[in-house]
């Protein structure tokens, strides 16, 4: 998904963290921090995202 320039930012970055979600990476202390940093998005995306994943309401792909 990096390699691919036809997808997004907001995409690849909605996908990285549902990835990450989905090994409970976000259960660790101050993880939605650092994903945050490291993706240079803001907390508040990051949980934005995984509410989304949650209420079944994610999309990731862009086609």
């Amino acid at each position: 998904m990096n390699a691919d320039r036809n997808v997004s930012n907001n995409a690849k970055n909605r996908q990285i963290v549902l990835n990450l979600y989905e090994k409970g990476i976000f259960d660790i202390k101050d993880a939605i921090n650092q994903v945050a940093d490291r993706l240079n998005i803001s907390k508040h995306t990051v949980y934005l995202y995984i509410r989304q994943f949650k209420s079944g309401d994610f999309q990731g792909q862009d086609k």
